[in-house]
């Protein structure tokens, strides 16, 4: 029980669920005024069909300031979020349920640090965007430069931290049984469904990105460029309702852990 009113007491749980909510709302934001902004600057070329992929809407200024700014913001925000859940909620919930249990808490610290780590991907991939001349590279008139692989791999350790994350968590959420029932079976598959589901999409998207493809001619850059945006907000957003199902399971568990805190 102390542990409980704990993690009750101490954490914002408000704060937490609107935490959620800004984490969700903030990367589609920041892609819809990026791609607006681009298309109506000519910095998407005009051969190139919707959906590109995103980082081809951040390369240039002035959108390349709002694109560092808004996924930078969301790196932190789910840095916080992931803190407060892994360090706060779910530990104290898993006292309630099973004590030391050395598995789960050790697969939940895993879930923190393997987020913590692509978090740190995804904010070094907003503030390194491709570099200017990436049509040109699409054309075959260029070669990648240093910078735009670097902005690639922070974008592949984000989502692979991110997918790794959900294993863990659904790993911790299975196991515990209060937590099971809290959640729901629902839940859980379906978050095991779209995790699925973004592993592929995720693969296709770095084969076909701009940054990853190692043969980008102009006669295959708009088959490709289509496949890999296509795939790419795909991935996106599984992950993002995957994220957006945390929100229904944190009110739950909420409302659980406030009614053992009394």
């Amino acid at each position: 029980g102390k542990v409980c009113r704990m993690a009750v007491h101490s954490g914002d749980a408000r704060w937490l669920l609107a935490g959620v909510r800004a984490a969700w709302i903030t990367p589609i934001c920041t892609a819809a005024v990026c791609l607006a902004l681009a298309e109506a600057l000519g910095h998407v070329p005009a051969w190139v069909r919707l959906p590109t992929v995103i980082s081809l809407t951040g390369y240039a200024w002035p959108e390349r300031c709002l694109y560092a700014a808004g996924f930078g913001a969301t790196a932190v925000l789910v840095w916080i979020l992931a803190s407060s859940l892994h360090r706060r909620w779910l530990p104290a919930a898993l006292a309630l349920d099973c004590g030391n249990n050395d598995k789960l808490t050790k697969a939940n610290s895993c879930a923190y640090w393997v987020l913590t780590v692509g978090c740190f991907g995804l904010l070094t991939q907003s503030v390194i965007p491709l570099q200017a001349n990436i049509v040109d590279v699409m054309e075959g008139r260029a070669q990648l430069n240093v910078w735009s692989v670097i902005h690639q791999s922070g974008a592949s350790v984000f989502f692979l931290g991110a997918l790794v994350h959900t294993g863990c968590t659904l790993f911790v959420l299975n196991k515990s049984r209060l937590l099971r029932d809290i959640v729901g079976a629902p839940s859980l598959w379906l978050k095991a469904a779209l995790a699925a589901f973004a592993v592929v999409a995720m693969v296709l998207a770095g084969v076909f990105h701009p940054a990853g493809a190692t043969d980008y001619s102009q006669q295959r850059a708009q088959q490709a460029l289509l496949v890999a945006g296509a795939t790419q907000w795909a991935c996106v957003l599984a992950m993002l309702a995957v994220l957006g199902s945390y929100r229904s399971d944190l009110e739950k568990l909420v409302v659980a852990m406030r009614a053992h805190a009394r």
